[in-house]
């Protein structure tokens, strides 16, 4: 037997708790239909949080030279 997991991903803006709850009352309607043929379907919201830019160097930049003390 093969096990497969299936996700959905949406991705909402919320202006308010308020906006948030409607958003999340909808999704549970849609999540109501699925559970129809896939009774063990579960639903998970939560906030989301933009990534903060990794401060990688460029390839073209130098790569500084470490000097390491004797002993």
């Amino acid at each position: 037997m093969i096990k497969l997991i299936g996700r959905i991903s949406v991705s909402l803006d919320a202006e308010c708790f308020m906006d948030a709850a409607e958003h999340e009352k909808r999704l549970e309607t849609f999540l109501a239909e699925i559970r129809k043929v896939y009774p063990d379907a579960q639903f998970e919201i939560g906030q989301r949080r933009d990534r903060k830019p990794l401060g990688l160097r460029k390839l073209s930049d130098p790569v500084p030279m470490q000097r390491y003390q004797a002993g």
